[in-house]
């Protein structure tokens, strides 16, 4: 009978135990560099739904890039009428040690390709699809109101 709640009491504390182990990913993503420079770097700007820059975007899906915020350029997707997903630029491989090392969205917008190491990135989500890239994109916030697109950090 005293077994009983000492089996539960070793139960409980091995989940606990288990459950708050951060993963590696997890420590990869905050120690990456280009991740540190995307979230210190701010970036907050607005494209208004009837300027030619949006112009682009008034199907789905469709992308475009914007230059001159982030690290290096932002790309912004259009995945439906109302859901938007901004991705920075820069590579996760090797974006801090190489200034060239950048995606692009890859024909029919459906993935985004480094063109200097080759990783390739989910275009629904920044995630990894093929390496050597060990982390996903740095995702922006995006609000869409149905006349102006803000991304934020």
């Amino acid at each position: 009978m005293m077994r009983l709640p000492y089996i539960i009491f070793v139960f409980v504390v091995l989940v606990f135990i288990f459950s708050c182990k951060k993963s590696s990913n997890n420590q990869n993503v905050q120690s990456n560099c280009t991740v540190s420079k995307a979230i210190s770097t701010p970036v907050n700007f607005t494209i208004l739904s009837g300027s030619g820059q949006f112009s682009p975007l008034t199907i789905f899906p469709s992308s475009i890039y914007v230059g001159y915020v982030g690290i290096s350029g932002i790309i912004i997707y259009r995945m439906s009428a109302t859901q938007f997903l901004a991705f920075e630029r820069n590579c996760t491989k090797d974006g801090c040690s190489n200034a060239k090392s950048i995606v692009w969205v890859q024909a029919g917008n459906s993935a985004l390709k480094d063109s200097i190491c080759g990783s390739v990135f989910s275009i629904q989500d920044g995630s990894i699809q093929t390496g050597p890239a060990n982390v996903p994109l740095y995702q922006y916030h995006t609000n869409w109101d149905g006349n102006q697109l803000h991304v934020y950090n």
